[in-house]
């Protein structure tokens, strides 16, 4: 699972971490949402689901303070089906849009998309939603490494059979690594945002993060794939990476995770200041 820092309570203690992966309120597990948008015009081109968890008391935890823990009790597909079952809910009673160009992103860990009965189980769900599979982009997160390109090839070309796009995540920080995973049907690259910080800001390492950046931009190009940078904090990231061809964005700048009641609020908001470009 993608960890984004925001204004969220901090990470719980080790010990309470620990209980919480085992007696763990499912149903107070929240997806927050993240838009996605086109780097030419503004517009809303996708959403990514993001875990939050809400205490007893109102109290709200950031990924990081709970995620892992969950992961180290084996109880990651517990998480993906609460946030998949939540999201599809909002989908279906209209909360979310299902015509947006990129979808709405889940993230899977990589055990949990290397299951054969995972593709079966998300369209099953997707069935019982009345959700069509290509409303959901599958992202393969970080968490692990790949170990094995012919088993990941299967079971991303399984998902795509089914009609789910499957985006990698987190490109950046292995580019050779990245360079053989955009050989397999992935459908999208989202751009790591400490490799967009370091390749947009001085320091000693940037020429280096800029390569990287290019060199994955333009196998994705070449591959005809959609391009997405996360970590623009400010217009001028904005429009640094407009300049080195990269079409979509998300990042604190644009805006900050929020529960899907506030989608509506910000997208007027956001329509006000959005950047509107030749």
């Amino acid at each position: 699972m993608t960890l984004t820092q925001d204004d969220t309570a901090p990470a719980l203690p080790i010990r309470a971490a620990h209980r919480s992966g085992r007696s763990l309120d499912w149903d107070g597990v929240q997806p927050w949402f993240q838009p996605i948008v086109a780097l030419g015009d503004g517009a809303v081109a996708g959403l990514e689901a993001l875990a939050r968890l809400r205490r007893p008391g109102g109290r709200l935890v950031a990924p990081g303070g709970f995620v892992p823990c969950i992961e180290r009790t084996g109880r990651s597909a517990q998480l993906a089906e609460r946030m998949l079952a939540t999201t599809l809910d909002l989908l279906a009673d209209g909360t979310l849009p299902v015509d947006l160009p990129l979808g709405i992103s889940i993230n899977l860990p990589l055990d949990l998309l290397l299951d054969p009965g995972t593709p079966g189980w998300l369209r099953a769900a997707c069935a019982r939603h009345g959700v069509a599979p290509p409303c959901l982009v599958v992202e393969l997160t970080e968490s692990q490494p790949v170990a094995d390109l012919a088993r990941l090839a299967l079971a991303v070309t399984a998902l795509r059979t089914e009609g789910f796009a499957v985006a990698i995540d987190d490109a950046g920080s292995d580019l050779p690594g990245d360079l053989r995973l955009l050989a397999l049907p992935f459908s999208a690259l989202k751009l790591d945002k400490d490799l967009v910080r370091l390749a947009l800001r001085p320091g000693p390492v940037r020429d280096d993060a800029a390569r990287r950046l290019a060199a994955l931009a333009a196998e994705a190009a070449r591959r005809d794939l959609p391009v997405i940078a996360e970590g623009i904090e400010t217009e001028e990231d904005w429009l640094a990476l407009r300049r080195d061809g990269i079409t979509y964005g998300q990042g604190f700048w644009i805006a900050r995770p929020m529960p899907s009641p506030a989608l509506p609020a910000w997208s007027r908001a956001w329509s006000g200041r959005r950047p509107r470009l030749p």
